[in-house]
């Protein structure tokens, strides 16, 4: 990695076990970020670039903690978290983040912060979708998931 300017790696963060997502979003972002990493509830098949995460997507304001350990690297200066169901406006990339965000070296962008988990009560249709679900249903059975106890 050269140290000549900014070196960003975007994270792309799933609530939910959406796999098949990932080949379209190294489509979407493969050209525009070198380094992409992707973090997912229970992904099936964690490697180098996915992290699987034991938290279920409601709860999602643990997976960045949980997943530090496999995308935290030496010289990224630069972290950019995506959403899997959102789109970065396609004129931003890794050359040109840091100024569009009008950073100076040594700063961060964060717009705000709060409980991510507080976020799920603002989304207007929770009690409408909520009124969907069977009794006995659940968003995923995570008992088989999980790995064994240490």
């Amino acid at each position: 990695m050269s140290n000549c300017g900014p070196q960003i790696k975007a994270l792309f963060l799933f609530n939910h076990r959406f796999e098949a997502n990932m080949p379209m979003l190294d489509r979407i972002y493969g050209g525009r970020f070198a380094n992409r990493h992707f973090i997912m509830p229970f992904a099936s098949q964690p490697g180098p670039r996915i992290s699987r995460v034991a938290e279920q997507g409601r709860n999602f304001s643990g997976h960045l903690a949980q997943s530090a350990r496999d995308w935290v690297e030496p010289g990224i200066t630069h972290y950019v978290v995506v959403p899997d169901d959102l789109l970065l406006n396609p004129q931003i990339d890794e050359n040109n983040l840091v100024a569009a965000l009008k950073l100076a070296p040594g700063q961060a962008y964060i717009k705000n912060l709060i409980s991510a988990d507080a976020l799920r009560f603002a989304w207007p249709w929770a009690g409408e979708v909520a009124a969907t679900f069977r009794r006995s249903s659940r968003m995923l059975d995570t008992a088989a998931l999980l790995p064994d106890a240490a």
